[in-house]
Parts: structure tokens; C-alpha cells; sequence
């Protein structure tokens, strides 16, 4: 579509096991080839470190950048956020260069709204792809965006021009007839919105509960988040000073997206002896999470916290 083939994506943001795109994921956040990926394919990656603009600014300027991708409320649905006025920086660089800008709404799409994080922030991509809750727990992706880009996929009015302009797109599980109806199922009930006003509450009773556990108990830990979700900072400089002390925004990017490897194995083990799991560092919250679910979280975490500062692991 562009001529182009060079791709600007973010350090710490996951865009699936793509060998084009797995780069930079983790620390050291370099785009060398990992183990079983081709340097000449990762050489493509333009790689820049989240909400600097200058560096896209800066990648764009060499005139070969096809598209810039990225989740769009932050890596790891938002772990190290995006920042304010990001999304319309990222829309503004990409026209002028007539780059395809793609949003990654694999996690987002219909959690942070009905129409997705680009509906939340009024931000509209080029392209955009969705999994996971697309097809209502069944196997199922969808790629959206511009008629002219899209038009790649469609057959054409002659054999000989589908062959030389058509992309290929088989799947085992393309127009899977029950994923359809899942997803239509599932769809249908988030349009109101209603179940993602309730999911995004559940949650922030959530960070305010675990974060008053934290500054009570006197551990230098913070848990943030922006829409049904909580994720736990583990280096914080100090206890937060109430539920509402959830700002981030002055952390180190790097060490925001850091692993905390003793802390979080501690406290997962302390809540799966209390009932709870979770992968240690995040969790998403949704309906099933009523408010009974929620008091036997915070009583949990409660608990756990307790015991993991006891151990002199906090």
C-alpha cells in the first residue's frame, strides 16, 4: 500500500508471537533477533521508546516507515501509560508521512469502550485489530480500517487482477460459524456500554481498597490503572498515601515495565493460599466481579500483603 516496509513500534508493547514484531518487548528493550527470528526481518523495526514523539519524529524523517503500531493505551494494556495527547501526535505525524497508523485493540477493543480505546481517546487509526472477547471466548481476530487499505483483500473483477493485487488470507478458523455467533452474542451485550461502566467501577474500588492496604501497612508498593483493571508497581519509592494515590506519571518508563520477580511470586502465593490468583503483577476486572467478589479480594489481598511484609519480602 505504501512502497514501504520499515515499521515504528514501542518498547514494551506486545503485538502477539510475530517475528516482525517481537522486538523490544522486554529489558534490555533492543531490536536484536531473539532466538529463532531473522536479524534482516527484525532490521525493519524502527524502535522507539513510548510517548517520545521526537523518536518518531525522528524514524519518520528517514522516508521508509510503512506503519506505526501500538497499543494504544500503553504496553501491557496500559502498564506503563500513554501519555495525554499521544494518540493525536501519533494521528498528526503519521498523516503528514502518510504512514498507516495501526492501534492494537487485541486487549482493548470493547473493554475500554463499545467502540474501543479509539472511541475513548477520539482518536481514529488507519487499522485496527481485535481478538480475544471479538468472538466471545471462541477462537476468532478481525483487522478494521480504511476501504482503500482493506481493499487489498477483495476479489477482484477479473482473475488475472486478483492474482497480481489480492493478499491471501487463509485461516483454519476464518468465518468459524460458531466463533460468529459468540462474538455477535457477546458483542451485543457490551453496545450499551453498561457492562463496561460496571467492570471499570469494580476496578476502582479495587485500587482504592488495595491501596489503602498498602499505606496502612507501611509497604512501598502502588497499584494504578485506568479502566477495568489493576496492575501492582512494586518499586515505589514509598507507601502510597491513601486509596487515591495511583499517579505513576513520574516513574522511569523502564522501571514502570520492570519485573519484580520476588515480590510478585511472594504475593501471588500468599492470595492463591487465600483463594485468589493472578499473574502477579496484573489482573482485568469484569462482570462476574461483584461487589462480594471484590470484599473477598480486598479481605485476601489484605491478609496477603500482611503475611508477604511478615516474610520480609515486602
Amino acid at each position: 500500500f505504501t512502497g514501504k516496509k520499515r515499521v515504528v513500534k514501542f518498547a514494551g508493547h506486545f503485538h502477539g508471537w510475530h517475528e516482525g514484531l517481537e522486538v523490544g518487548v522486554g529489558d534490555p528493550y533492543e531490536a536484536v533477533a531473539e532466538a529463532g527470528q531473522l536479524q534482516e526481518v527484525v532490521d525493519l523495526v524502527a524502535l522507539c521508546p513510548p510517548n517520545n514523539i521526537e523518536a518518531v519524529r525522528a524514524a519518520l524523517a528517514e522516508g521508509d516507515v510503512a506503519a506505526i503500531i501500538l497499543e494504544p493505551t500503553g504496553g501491557h494494556f496500559g502498564t506503563v501509560p500513554v501519555a495525554d495527547g499521544f494518540l493525536a501526535q501519533l494521528r498528526e505525524e503519521a498523516t503528514k508521512s502518510g504512514a498507516v497508523l495501526i492501534f492494537d485493540e487485541v486487549v482493548t477493543g470493547f473493554r475500554v469502550a463499545p467502540g474501543g480505546a479509539q472511541e475513548h481517546y477520539s482518536v481514529t487509526p488507519d487499522l485496527s485489530t481485535f481478538a480475544k472477547i471479538l468472538a466471545g471466548g471462541l477462537p476468532g481476530g478481525a483487522v478494521a480500517g480504511r476501504a482503500d487499505i482493506m481493499s487489498f483483500l477483495a476479489t477482484k473483477d477479473s482473475p488475472e487482477a486478483t492474482r497480481q493485487t489480492k493478499m491471501h488470507h487463509p485461516g483454519t478458523f476464518n468465518a468459524n460459524p460458531l466463533s460468529a455467533v459468540a462474538g455477535v452474542a457477546m458483542l451485543s451485550s457490551l453496545v450499551d456500554g453498561k457492562s463496561i461502566d460496571f467492570a471499570n467501577a469494580q476496578a476502582a474500588k479495587l485500587r482504592h481498597g488495595m491501596n489503602e492496604t498498602l499505606a496502612r501497612e507501611g509497604v512501598a508498593w502502588k497499584v494504578y490503572g485506568q479502566h477495568s483493571d489493576w496492575k501492582i508497581f512494586y518499586g515505589a519509592d514509598a507507601p502510597p498515601s491513601d486509596g487515591d494515590d495511583q499517579s505513576v506519571s513520574e516513574v522511569p518508563w523502564q522501571r514502570l515495565d520492570g519485573k519484580f520477580p520476588r515480590q510478585s511470586r511472594a504475593l501471588r502465593q500468599a492470595m492463591i493460599l487465600r483463594g485468589i490468583d493472578f499473574n502477579g503483577a496484573r489482573a482485568l476486572v469484569g462482570t462476574c466481579h461483584t461487589d462480594e467478589v471484590v470484599e473477598d479480594t480486598l479481605s485476601g489481598f489484605a491478609e496477603a500483603v500482611k503475611a508477604v511484609k511478615e516474610e520480609g519480602l515486602s
